[in-house]
Parts: C-alpha cells; sequence; structure tokens
C-alpha cells in the first residue's frame, strides 16, 4: 500500500494496521506506507490503536509470548 489517508480510515484497514504494528516493527510498517515512524505512530495514537511497548521485540526474539492489548472500540 503506498498512502493511508488517516483522515478516514474505515474499521478494516484500523484492524489490517493494528494488525501490521504488531506484527513487525514500526519502522517497516513506516516505509510500507512511505512516512517516518513518528508520523504513523502518532496517526496510531490518534486512532486509538494500542502500540509495542518497549521491549516488545526483545521478547520476541527471544521467543518469549506477549499478551496483545486488545483493539478497542471506536465510538
Amino acid at each position: 500500500m503506498d498512502f493511508m489517508d488517516f483522515r478516514y480510515v474505515s474499521g478494516n484497514e484500523r484492524e489490517n494496521l493494528y494488525k501490521e504494528v504488531l506484527t513487525e516493527p514500526m519502522t517497516t510498517v513506516a516505509k510500507r506506507y512511505n512516512m517516518s515512524d513518528s508520523v504513523l505512530r502518532k496517526n496510531c495514537r490518534r486512532l486509538g490503536i494500542p502500540l509495542a511497548t518497549s521491549g516488545y521485540w526483545s521478547k520476541i526474539k527471544a521467543g518469549k509470548k506477549i499478551a496483545k492489548d486488545p483493539l478497542p472500540d471506536v465510538y
């Protein structure tokens, strides 16, 4: 995907973005959308998408199971 207009995000797009940011590092996902990781992070926060916490990727690499925050409903 080359561009996503974060002002108009459907429920499916929001859910897909949630899955992407918890399965790949933010920098990788941001490159896919042609933006910086900080801009993507801000948009995710605005959309209520939980982000990977500090040490998340190190724990994943070590083979630990990490409980993922559920995607909250949007009102």
